[in-house]
């Protein structure tokens, strides 16, 4: 390893070290109707014809295994400040999809 990936490893591990250290939990938002970070999301996807449902987290945490969604991914800047009932539109490559949750 030379030094400048070095100093680049140590800067990172400085970072990640801040990062905890001030991180605080979010409490769980279950009896609110409006999308916050740490709200279950339930969508309804229409290509699938499947219902998921989510956790809108900070993008350190977001993982598509445990189904954590970014609140700075497409879909969670959508989603934010929404309330049960609304449609959310999301335009990937030219292409809309509409979700409803």
């Amino acid at each position: 390893m030379n030094e400048e990936e070095e100093r680049f490893y140590k800067q990172r591990i400085t970072d990640l070290e801040q990062l905890l250290y001030s991180a605080e939990p979010i409490p769980e938002n279950k009896m609110s109707e409006t999308v916050t970070p740490g709200s279950m999301v339930t969508l309804f996807d229409p290509f699938l014809d499947e219902i998921e449902t989510y956790k809108l987290v900070h993008p350190v945490e977001a993982s598509p295994l445990r189904k954590y969604i970014s609140v700075e991914s497409i879909l969670g800047r959508e989603l934010l400040l929404r309330k049960k009932g609304d449609d959310v539109r999301v335009t990937l490559y030219g292409d809309t999809i509409r979700y409803t949750f």
